[in-house]
C-alpha cells in the first residue's frame, strides 16, 4: 500500500467517500458546514468545490492530504492532517472506506500518515485525534499506533451530551516506538 497526493482532477474519490452514508455514518449527528447531513454525516462535495479545497490543502506545508491506495493503486480511504492550534498540534483525519474496514486498512494508513509527518515535517511535533468514546474500534486502531489518551472533552452529538477522547503522538513517542522497532 502507499499514500497518493492526488492530482486537482482526481478528487472524485473523494466525493464518493464523503457521499457514502455508511462510511461516513461516525461523522452523523453534529452541526456542521453547508454541505453536511447531520442525519448521515455525508458531506456535499461536488465538483464546483474541488478548486477551492484542493488549493487550501496543497498549498500550506501546516497541511496534507492523501488517498490510501491498495496493492493495485485501488484507493481503500484518505488521510490528512491540519495545523489545530486549539490543540497545539496537527488534527489527523483517517476515512476508510466501509467496504474495506476490519482488514487492517486504518492502522496501515495511520502508520504511514505517522511515518509522512514525522520523518518528513520536522516541524510537527504532535499528531492529534478527537472523536467520541464509544468509537471504540477507532480507540483500538489509534492506539495499536501509539497514540495515547491526553484528555476528554463534552461535545454535543444528536443534540445530547457526549464525550470526546483526546488522542496524541509526539514526534518523541514515535521515535521511541518506531525508530526502535527498525533497529531490531
Amino acid at each position: 500500500m502507499r499514500l497518493h497526493v492526488p492530482a486537482l482532477e482526481e478528487p472524485d474519490y473523494r466525493r464518493k467517500l464523503l457521499a457514502d452514508a455508511a462510511t461516513m455514518s461516525y461523522n452523523a449527528g453534529y452541526e456542521r458546514q453547508e454541505g453536511y447531513d447531520s442525519r448521515t454525516g455525508t458531506i456535499d462535495f461536488s465538483r464546483e468545490r474541488w478548486p477551492g479545497w484542493y488549493a487550501r490543502w496543497t498549498s500550506s506545508p501546516d497541511r496534507y492530504y492523501a488517498y490510501l491506495l491498495t496493492d493495485d493503486d485501488t484507493p481503500a480511504g484518505e488521510v490528512c492532517w491540519r495545523l489545530d492550534e486549539r490543540y497545539g498540534g496537527h488534527m489527523v483525519s483517517l476515512i476508510i472506506e466501509a467496504s474495506r474496514r476490519g482488514q487492517g486498512y486504518g492502522q496501515t494508513a495511520l502508520k504511514m500518515l505517522m511515518a509522512e509527518a514525522f520523518e518528513n515535517h520536522p516541524d510537527i511535533d504532535r499528531l492529534i485525534d478527537v472523536f467520541p468514546m464509544s468509537r471504540t474500534r477507532a480507540w483500538n486502531c489509534f492506539e495499536a499506533c501509539g497514540f495515547t489518551t491526553e484528555g476528554v472533552e463534552k461535545s454535543i452529538r444528536f443534540g445530547t451530551p457526549d464525550t470526546n477522547r483526546i488522542l496524541v503522538c509526539t514526534r518523541g513517542q514515535y521515535e521511541k516506538r518506531y525508530q526502535a522497532a527498525a533497529s531490531l
